[in-house]
């Protein structure tokens, strides 16, 4: 979830629901502190020792509930060193798991905002159902990259770059995607 659902209430919720749920944690002075403290150590499939630490701890002022902190230093292609809530109890033999998951969550979400960016539908229309059809054929449009760049990835081939799958499609010109990257 998104750090805006840092939230007791909200929390108690999902808890309610039976749900789990990984929340960045909000740099304040308490999460400050807590990165701070001793960290242990846990390894990997391949014996590489990872710093992290779990506490448990209360969030909110008026109705309080229990998660767990979490934070943890590692190295995945490159250093990742970040902190979140869980209510999913993390030990040494899932923390890595769990901060890949977070991870790979934050990347999608990221990869949404490059996509605001990117290929953000351009209209001066007034009319709302216009506009709808051109966002969602634009999240449409960058889903299929995706999709293309992970077969590509699979099969050994270099990544297509969005702008030129963008000319490349807007010119019918689909075959070149495959023909100039494998």
């Amino acid at each position: 979830m998104d750090r805006g659902y840092l939230d007791s209430s909200v929390m108690d919720a999902v808890d309610s629901m039976k749900l789990k749920y990984i929340i960045p944690a909000k740099d304040n002075h308490k999460v400050i502190k807590f990165k701070k403290m001793d960290l242990k150590y846990c390894k990997d499939v391949y014996g590489n020792e990872f710093p992290f630490m779990v506490l448990r701890d209360n969030i909110g002022s008026s109705k309080r509930v229990n998660a767990n902190f979490v934070h943890i230093v590692y190295y995945s292609h490159k250093k990742h060193d970040f902190s979140f809530y869980t209510n999913i109890n993390v030990n040494e033999n899932n923390v890595i798991e769990l901060a890949e998951l977070y991870r790979k969550r934050w990347g999608i979400e990221n990869g949404y905002q490059e996509r605001k960016i990117g290929i953000r539908e351009k209209t001066h229309s007034s009319h709302m159902v216009i506009r709808q059809f051109l966002y969602f054929f634009s999240i449409l449009v960058y889903n299929i990259w995706n999709i293309i760049n992970l077969i590509m990835r699979i099969y050994g081939l270099s990544h297509i770059i969005l702008m030129d799958f963008l000319i490349s499609m807007g010119n019918r010109k689909w075959k070149t995607i495959i023909n100039n990257n494998g």
